[in-house]
């Protein structure tokens, strides 16, 4: 209830604010709602032992608190300050017309610095620090010089205003927690909402991770992009690790999740200079198994699979080579589709290995339609390029309905008998 009324009241400037802004104006609403909710504590206790002055004080401090809104309009630190001096001033009341030193309200005085930490930063903190000891510094000369203090209650009113200050103090306490992880809560949702929009972002320009030399051809140079993005990429533990991530995040955003991701990277290493390019092109091979290969959890339960998709992605030494797969267990490729495809592209299809190379052939999609994520036959054809670029080959095994799995087999280096980097 509290949580739609703070985002009801909350003004549209603070919703573009920075985090921390947006924070301190939910709060003062929070703040405000919580006031409201323990007014009638006090109050409902101060009429019973008809004590009206402190009866008029606190219904005086109900318009004053409708304020806070419009003072949030205007600043969140003046909010955060008319917050903390509402605070002190009922508080202070409170504490005057309930026996002054001897009521309990004096000891709630102290809360008046930490409110405003909260609401209005570390220098109105200060501030009211200053103006909670000078107040309590006033009360204590007051008291020495023998000012006469209205009297404390008599028991059994003091008793029932001590029951009731009890309840309403736990209820501000529960609410306040209530504040405390509903902010938690409203900023890591944020920065989850900011990571997968990023994520999105970078989904979108991985092509623009490979560097094209002036012939159109895939470079061997290292791409600024690709290094920021895949950061130090001689493990492939590490480029799988960056990979998955990113899958997952995909799958999620195609709504193919859950998805499971084994990484089998046997700690090879490989030559950051040299592999980039080929780990720039592979992206398109995930992209292209969870867009392409993977069902739904619907279409697999209906096809009898767990729910759960998996991915493996792996990597092992053979000789003087490196063999890289990515293998899943989705709904396989369908080479009569591709079969209509080549003949439409005006390929070989005549035997499998005319589809599989139709398969790899510029501007050849099993997709009918072009989305940000495939469908344009460009992805399996870039990463084809660059195996053929570093001496290498590439294959493809499918069966419909079980999985396909894809093998990139390419030199360690570019120099023969050069010794493979292998922890």
């Amino acid at each position: 209830m509290i949580s739609r009324y703070v985002e009801r009241m909350l003004p549209e400037q603070y919703r573009r604010a920075d985090a921390d802004t947006l924070r301190r104006a939910r709060l003062v609403l929070f703040v405000q709602a919580v006031f409201f909710l323990y007014l009638p504590f006090p109050t409902l206790s101060n009429a019973a032992a008809k004590n009206w002055a402190a009866v008029g004080s606190l219904l005086a401090a109900c318009p004053i608190l409708a304020l806070m809104p419009t003072m949030l309009r205007r600043s969140v630190v003046l909010a955060g300050n008319y917050t903390a001096g509402m605070f002190f001033l009922v508080v202070g009341v409170l504490g005057y017309f309930l026996g002054g030193p001897a009521s309990a309200n004096w000891w709630f005085l102290p809360l008046t610095p930490m409110l405003a930490m909260l609401l209005a930063g570390r220098r109105s903190a200060w501030r009211w620090a200053l103006v909670t000891l000078a107040a309590g510094g006033t009360v204590t000369v007051l008291t020495l010089r023998g000012f006469a203090w209205p009297a404390a209650l008599e028991m059994p009113k003091r008793q029932l205003f001590w029951a009731v200050t009890f309840l309403g103090t736990t209820v501000v306490l529960y609410a306040l927690t209530s504040v405390y992880e509903h902010a938690k809560e409203m900023m890591r949702v944020g920065l989850a909402n900011a990571n997968a929009e990023m994520r999105r972002v970078l989904d979108n320009v991985g092509q623009g991770f490979m560097t094209v030399d002036a012939n159109g051809q895939i470079s061997g140079e290292r791409s600024a992009i690709l290094e920021r993005w895949f950061g130090p990429i001689g493990r492939t533990e590490e480029t799988f690790e960056r990979m998955a991530e990113q899958g997952r995040n995909l799958a999620a955003r195609l709504h193919k999740a859950p998805l499971e991701l084994e990484l089998d990277h046997n700690d090879v290493r490989l030559d950051p200079e040299r592999f980039s390019p080929l780990w720039a092109a592979f992206v398109h091979a995930v992209r292209n198994a969870i867009d392409h290969g993977l069902e739904t959890p619907a279409e697999r339960q209906q096809a009898g699979k767990a729910e759960a998709a998996r991915i493996t992605l792996s990597s092992r030494l053979d000789g003087m080579a490196v063999i890289i797969e990515i293998a899943d267990n989705g709904r396989g490729i369908d080479w009569a589709r591709v079969r209509d495809r080549a003949r439409a592209a005006g390929l070989l299809y005549s035997s499998t290995a005319d589809l599989e190379a139709a398969l790899f052939a510029d501007g050849v999609s099993t997709k009918d339609d072009v989305t940000e994520v495939s469908g344009r036959g460009v992805g399996l054809a870039a990463l084809r390029q660059v195996c053929q670029m570093l001496g290498g080959s590439i294959a493809i095994h499918s069966d419909l309905g079980r999985g396909t799995r894809l093998t990139i087999r390419v030199p360690i280096s570019a120099q023969l008998g050069t010794t493979p980097h292998a922890a």
